[in-house]
């Protein structure tokens, strides 16, 4: 056998298991595909059997359009379901968190920052949501949070959301993972310093104004809970397969499934053809087992 006829081999029997794997994957989503089909079938069927790419109607070009949606939803959903699904964890059972009170693009006092979507509950709670798509400046979100909060002074509670691609996760964790430690220096180093004046009178720190006030500090301690699109989706899911919600509500939110899972998430079409099935083989595997969780966890009501 000459080096050549090896080399080819190899490369046979890795395109054989890619195809081994594809095959169980993708067998495995037509089963689960199975009850969706009947869930939504007044809507068509599963929005993953439809190409959204070109999708026009409205536009989902800039971050603000995704936004839109996204609190259109929360603000005239019938139930709590769909937002229960995102938020359910944070404020708990006994909140109810049907047909919010929902502003986009709300101003700081100061003027300074604008908050994606603020979103106010019937008992008061409220939560401020910063919706990323690509755009990966999350330092300011505290900063942000914090100063919309002092729109809202009866607020009974106040959380902060970051939503973001699971592909940003990472830089996310790192940014948090740095100001902890900025954290834990700053702390040690006034630790120091207290141990300093014991010895003698201590000049005024530089950050205290005339007034004897001090100025907050840059980095902001707003504690942020992330969210990631994937959630969206099976949330989504959730609240289409549960009963409550009219017909135009459950239009858009399977317009918007459909968008988010193949435009953001990257999942492909499904269609019931051999020839997709071989075209998938270039589509990474864990691209394709990330869709069939999505729609797993979709059909339970809980991850």
């Amino acid at each position: 056998m000459g080096k050549d006829e090896m080399t080819w081999s190899v490369f046979d029997r890795l395109t054989e298991l890619a195809r081994e794997k594809v095959w169980h994957i993708t067998t495995e989503r037509a089963e689960l595909l199975g009850p969706w089909d009947v869930a939504l079938q007044d809507l068509g069927g599963d929005p993953c059997r439809r190409d959204w790419s070109k999708f026009r109607p409205l536009r989902l070009s800039r971050e603000e359009d995704w936004s839109d949606w996204l609190a259109h939803l929360l603000e005239s959903s019938a139930t709590d379901r769909f937002a229960r699904a995102l938020f359910g964890a944070t404020f708990g059972e006994r909140e109810d968190l049907s047909r919010p009170d929902v502003s986009r693009e709300e101003k700081t006092t100061d003027g300074t920052r604008r908050g994606d979507i603020v979103i106010t509950w019937k008992s008061g709670a409220c939560a401020h949501v910063e919706v990323k798509v690509g755009d990966k400046a999350f330092a300011k979100t505290g900063e942000t949070g914090e100063k919309l909060r002092e729109n809202h002074p009866t607020a009974t509670r106040w959380e902060n959301f970051l939503l973001i691609p699971a592909t940003s996760l990472r830089e996310w964790l790192e940014l948090v993972a740095g100001s902890d430690a900025e954290n834990d220096e700053d702390e040690e180093a006034a630790g120091d310093d207290r141990n300093d004046d014991e010895d003698g009178e201590s000049e005024p720190p530089e950050d205290m104004i005339a007034d004897g006030r001090r100025e907050e500090p840059a980095a902001s301690d707003a504690r942020i809970s992330e969210v990631l699109w994937e959630n969206v989706a099976v949330a989504l899911r959730r609240a289409l397969r549960a009963p409550g919600e009219d017909l135009a509500w459950r239009a858009w939110a399977y317009t918007f499934s459909g968008a988010i899972e193949q435009r953001i998430l990257m999942h492909p079409v499904h269609r019931d053809d051999e020839m997709n099935r071989t075209a998938l083989l270039l589509t990474r595997c864990s691209a394709l087992q990330r869709q069939n969780d999505v729609l797993r966890k979709g059909l339970h009501d809980a991850d």
